[in-house]
């Protein structure tokens, strides 16, 4: 989430885009806990997330007066403890300082933090989620020389819930330390991830939404390709044309045309989710132009010039000299704040060796016309 989040050491070949995503963006973690109390694997400098429901915690065992932190220098770390919605205080104990966060193992050593109020909704556009902190943003620190005399070995962000809200609601919120944020390839391309995950059990709660889009991502590709038909005269082929039985490229690019659909619909209907519980700003924006303009629609326009481009050579996109680009595009893609899902880049980069095959072996295209009127002579019943 934008304040809430995993980010470690970005590094080539995608440092590009890396830095594109620390402006607004960091990475969540969901590993590396036991019974609720979670180690970060990082070092604190860097921004790291926890998600938990109810009881629940971060710890880092301190090795020494310097490790992990300067305690006797007074060094001053970013922390944070953040919140699905504004929940009743009353309802839990936040601790932040000495102690562990084990249940039933470590005590709490520490006063709770008096929490007096929540601060305004924040969009995060990178997995379109919305939460709230209970701390101003100058009040998200915290002096390490509070751990002088500490005998309990760790410093903790530890959260006890009461679960007595007269709702029944869970207890969602995220246990936050550090503020530097970068990426390392592998979380690039886990975003699809870290999307579903928080889309789902992890944050919104609302995980159905990822098998409820695909089937109608299929339903719209197939309105817009008719449509398409209609607006170029010549018609794009049904994939129950008998010409496209013998062509697999077209029924690979159809499906990555579908992933990103898919991609695009699931991001737009939890961007409204989360903004309906956050302040409006330039957050809801940068999802709707960069997450799923560039993610998800400049790949699927691309995707559908080429399965056009199967059946005109006039297109630049039917030339073999396109493979490579096709190829490189569809890695790109992997990286684009979860584009198509996996699905969608998968799909083109198949479709992109096919095209090998076919500059190995070409076959003669049949002109548009000429091929709808024999798939309408053999198939008739089944033309769009």
């Amino acid at each position: 989430m934008s304040r809430v989040s995993v980010c470690v050491r970005a590094r080539a070949p995608m440092l590009t885009l890396a830095m594109v995503a620390n402006v607004v963006a960091h990475v969540p973690v969901y590993t590396g806990c036991r019974s609720g109390c979670c180690k970060p694997t990082h070092k604190h400098e860097i921004s790291q997330v926890f998600y938990f429901r109810g009881t629940g915690g971060l710890e880092l065992h301190i090795e020494s007066p310097t490790d992990p932190f300067d305690i006797m220098g007074n060094e001053v770390i970013d922390v944070d403890a953040v919140f699905k919605q504004s929940y009743d205080t009353t309802t839990f104990a936040l601790f932040i300082g000495c102690g562990g966060c084990l249940p039933n193992v470590d005590p709490i050593v520490e006063s709770p933090v008096n929490i007096t109020s929540y601060q305004n909704g924040v969009l995060e556009p990178f997995t379109q989620t919305s939460y709230r902190s209970v701390f101003k943003k100058q009040d998200r620190k915290y002096n390490t020389s509070h751990l002088v005399g500490c005998d309990h070995g760790h410093f903790t962000i530890r959260v006890i819930d009461f679960a007595n809200r007269t709702d029944n609601s869970e207890l969602v919120w995220g246990s936050v330390i550090g503020l530097r944020e970068s990426f390392t390839v592998t979380e690039l391309l886990s975003f699809p991830i870290f999307i579903v995950k928080n889309h789902g059990v992890s944050w919104n709660g609302a995980g159905w939404t990822i098998y409820a889009m695909f089937p109608l991502s299929i339903g719209l590709w197939w309105t817009l390709r008719s449509a398409l038909r209609a607006l170029t005269s010549a018609s794009t082929p049904s994939p129950f044309d008998v010409s496209m039985q013998t062509r697999p490229r077209a029924w690979v690019y159809e499906l990555a045309i579908a992933a990103f659909l898919w991609s695009g619909l699931e991001i737009i209907v939890h961007l409204l989710i989360a903004q309906s519980t956050a302040e409006f700003g330039r957050e809801f924006f940068i999802t709707l132009f960069v997450v799923v303009g560039l993610g998800s629609m400049v790949p699927l326009v691309l995707t559908v010039y080429s399965f056009m481009s199967m059946y005109s050579n006039k297109s630049i996109l039917s030339r073999p000299c396109f493979i490579p680009i096709e190829m490189a595009l569809s890695t790109i893609y992997l990286f684009l704040f979860g584009s198509g899902f996996f699905l969608g880049p998968c799909c083109v980069f198949i479709a992109s060796v096919l095209r090998v095959r076919e500059a190995v072996t070409p076959t003669v295209p049949i002109p548009l016309m000429q091929r709808k009127t024999q798939t309408s002579e053999v198939m008739p019943s089944l033309m769009l």
